[in-house]
């Protein structure tokens, strides 16, 4: 499943895995089956197997808890977890009687998959409103530097020995008007680019904190219990 369809069905995954969690503790088996077996559907991580395969088992379901230890350990886990699983698998394995038929491998759940969307941040975790800001807020300060500049060259003009203003009094006033006019909208495109520049510094700040959109993992606990689940 892609990660960024994975990301769209998050929030019910964790949501049905957390009602799991919960008839799993009270002892309803059937009620975790069918929360553990909807957050498969919503986000079909191969660990999700190990829980449905410890309802099954509660639940006496032997045929279907050997289907679903192997679906896990076909995943490739690693460590301590892989060796509980097989070895309730064989254990699973041992309670079908040998006058029962195979069943024909049950379908996984299909995942859901909505329709795709624009993403809302770059792979960096960084959204559109903080680039938005930033790129407002240097666009502003460039014009600010360009009337700056301005106003730096009329001063310079104004300030040229070889101007007579007595002379060339037109011209003076020209210059003056021009240099207060660069002055004023110096600082008011330097104001617009410091408010734009700060936001854009808040907006990072909480594009950091929140990081970019991961895939979730499960962490399993090799106790022979159903697995805990961490985003």
């Amino acid at each position: 499943m892609p990660v960024a369809a994975l990301g769209e069905d998050r929030a019910a995954a964790r949501r049905r895995f957390a009602e799991g969690e919960r008839a799993y503790a009270a002892g309803d088996w059937e009620t975790a089956l069918v929360s553990y077996q909807a957050a498969f559907a919503a986000a079909p991580l191969p660990a999700l197997q190990y829980n449905i395969a410890q309802c099954h088992r509660k639940l006496g379901h032997w045929v279907q808890a050997r289907d679903a230890y192997q679906r896990f350990i076909d995943s490739d886990p690693e460590g301590e977890i892989r060796a509980v699983a097989e070895e309730l698998l064989r254990e699973v394995a041992a309670r079908i009687p040998p006058d029962v038929p195979e069943p024909e491998p049950p379908a996984a759940p299909e995942p859901h998959r909505p329709e795709p969307t624009p993403p809302a941040a770059s792979p960096s975790g960084i959204r559109w409103p903080t680039l938005a800001a930033a790129g407002a807020g240097l666009l502003l300060a460039g014009v600010a530097v360009a009337f700056a500049i301005d106003l730096g060259d009329a001063q310079s003009d104004l300030d040229d020995p070889s101007l007579d203003c007595g002379l060339e009094l037109d011209r003076c006033l020209d210059l003056r008007d021009r240099g207060r006019s660069s002055a004023t909208w110096r600082t008011v495109f330097a104001a617009g680019s410091a408010v734009a520049l700060g936001a854009a510094a808040v907006l990072l700040a909480l594009d950091l904190s929140r990081g970019p959109e991961r895939e979730s993992r499960l962490a399993i606990v090799p106790h022979g219990a159903a697995m805990e689940l961490t985003w």
